[in-house]
């Protein structure tokens, strides 16, 4: 394939980064859009990386990320467009490798699950000021408070609890 002009490339890296903006919105302030939006998230990003480069793809991005953290808030922005955004790129490298459907679903879930990690690591660190291990062990030890106090309750009651079944 013949490398693309760069100006047609940035402009198309534009357009694309205004339409994902404009899908950001919809997806945060109307109902029913919205959630169809978000199915439509990816497809700006995908288009970008088939029609010219993963990095012009990525600039659009960051730009549509700027662009959206203007208008809504800055962490569910970022949030939101890293996890559509891996979604997209993924979605477009195979595309543009041409993979088989199975590695291409492979390589979407494991991309929505990256992303999905990063975005719950940022919610965690800048919405709470900690991090996935903390978190993950306070958790753990709540559960095991709420199983000692329903064992202690079923004690004072006279139950009998006995887990070695």
């Amino acid at each position: 394939m013949q490398r693309r002009n760069s100006t047609t490339s940035l402009v198309e890296a534009s357009i694309m980064a205004a339409i994902v903006v404009v899908l950001m919105l919809m997806a945060a302030y109307v109902p029913v859009l919205g959630t169809l939006s978000t199915f439509i998230l990816p497809i700006p990003i995908t288009i970008l990386v088939i029609r010219n480069d993963f990095r012009i793809a990525l600039v659009s991005l960051v730009a549509s990320t700027i662009l959206s953290a203007m208008f809504l808030d800055p962490i569910n922005a970022v949030s939101v467009l890293v996890l559509y955004g891996a979604v997209g790129l993924s979605l477009g490298f195979s595309i543009k490798r041409k993979n088989k459907a199975v590695v291409s679903v492979a390589i979407q879930a494991a991309a929505a699950a990256v992303g999905l990690v990063i975005s719950t690591a940022m919610y965690i660190y800048l919405l709470l000021g900690s991090n996935i291990r903390v978190m993950l062990q306070s958790t753990l030890d709540m559960m095991n408070e709420s199983i000692n106090n329903a064992i202690n309750m079923y004690s004072n009651k006279g139950v009998a609890v006995d887990f070695s079944k």
